[in-house]
């Protein structure tokens, strides 16, 4: 494992002060980066100078590290879009180009533009891209001085920010709230934030959140119902305290509570009238997310329960695998309408194709499955509803 400091230094005067950092520990110096660099003992420390920087400042830096190792890399002004491109290149191939697992510290402090803001969305890249592990971003606040002592803040926390929007990423586009689920696994709530005897921690609601994406993948669509209820009934425990020490997932919390909350229902087999309509808006929610796939299984599956509901079979023959098949293949056909057996047929056909993965002499495209899928929903929501 490699150690490296990544620094940046502008153009002024940086006058001597000694620099605290959060764990009590201090080292006077006029450059913040010799005081990280003293401080935490990183294998190598890495200066992405412009030119101006380096006939200001390299020789004196050169000095105040005597023999630890120092490196220069020269990059442009930034003064054009063109030219903010080629610092990125700069600092992601320099990176890219170290062997074995590399550590990061990050020092923001001196920088000249938007130098700082490169440097850390380059690091974030690196952590995707080249797996590199962040140890910590430091500033050092010269302006918040007293005495001549300049605190030295960690923005780590911030990093995750960029776990979040990952995060919030998947979430949006496909549904999966495992990474969601991940990060709130880290977050703990401090034993005052609660005030009626909940955990202190929010694994209850990754807990859930992890068994609602695995239960969405797998198609456990009675769990999936449940789930949904039970994940808003631990919202609505939490969220009070959310604002103050989850601040990324309360900016999320009311999406994921009206994702989830459509198709909540926390006793399908009690009232089958409401998960059939539940059962909809999840096939809805499947086709919006793109996941053709899943909508097809249920809907098929779906017109079945529906069916047998209203012919008044009772909860467990609806539920029962053998009486279901029996129905589908006896009994159905008989009681449908010219529409719903148009439906029905087209549920089946696509259902099969789908199912067998085109193993059929006669098989449809992909596009036109995507077709026929995404119109599903409002068939079947148009029979229900009449």
């Amino acid at each position: 494992m490699t150690t490296v400091l990544l620094s940046t230094l502008g153009r002024g005067n940086y006058s001597e002060t000694t620099y605290r950092f959060p764990d009590g520990r201090q080292y006077k110096t006029s450059y913040c980066t010799h005081a990280i660099a003293e401080t935490f003992q990183p294998d190598e420390t890495i200066v992405f100078l412009t030119a101006g920087a380096t006939a200001e400042h390299w020789e004196t830096l050169q000095l105040y590290f005597g023999d630890k190792k120092l490196e220069r890399q020269d990059i442009p002004d930034g003064a054009t879009e063109e030219e903010l491109w080629r610092i990125f290149r700069v600092i992601t191939d320099r990176v890219v180009a170290m062997p074995g697992d590399i550590e990061l510290y990050l020092d923001i402090t001196h920088a000249f533009r938007s130098l700082p803001l490169l440097l850390v969305i380059a690091s974030a890249y690196l952590r995707q891209a080249r797996n590199v592990t962040i140890k910590d971003i430091f500033y050092g606040a010269y302006d918040a001085r007293v005495d001549n002592v300049t605190p030295v803040f960690s923005l780590l926390t911030f990093v995750t920010l960029f776990d979040w929007m990952n995060g919030v990423d998947a979430f949006s586009h496909t549904g999966d709230s495992a990474i969601l689920a991940q990060l709130l696994r880290r977050t703990r709530l401090p034993k005052s934030a609660n005030g009626q005897g909940q955990s202190n921690d929010l694994g209850e609601i990754a807990d859930t959140l992890e068994r609602l994406t695995l239960d969405l993948e797998l198609l456990r669509v009675d769990a999936i119902l449940t789930g949904a209820a039970r994940l808003q009934r631990q919202l609505n425990t939490i969220e009070n305290a959310l604002p103050a020490y989850a601040h990324p997932f309360a900016i999320l919390l009311q999406k994921v509570r009206s994702t989830y909350g459509r198709f909540a229902l926390a006793s399908p087999r009690r009232n089958l009238a409401e998960t059939l309509d539940r059962q909809l808006k999840l096939i809805s929610w499947f086709i919006q997310h793109g996941r053709l796939v899943a909508a097809t299984l249920l809907a098929r599956e779906w017109f079945i329960s529906w069916q047998m509901f209203k012919s008044n079979s009772k909860v467990e023959e609806i539920y029962d695998r053998d009486q279901r098949e029996h129905f589908s293949k006896e009994e159905i056909e008989a009681g449908l309408s010219q529409n719903e057996s148009a439906v029905w047929r087209n549920l089946r056909s696509i259902r099969n194709d789908v199912g067998h993965v085109s193993y059929n002499r006669q098989t449809r495209s992909a596009a036109e499955i995507q077709k026929s899928v995404n119109n599903i929903q409002a068939k079947l929501e148009a029979l229900f509803r009449k």
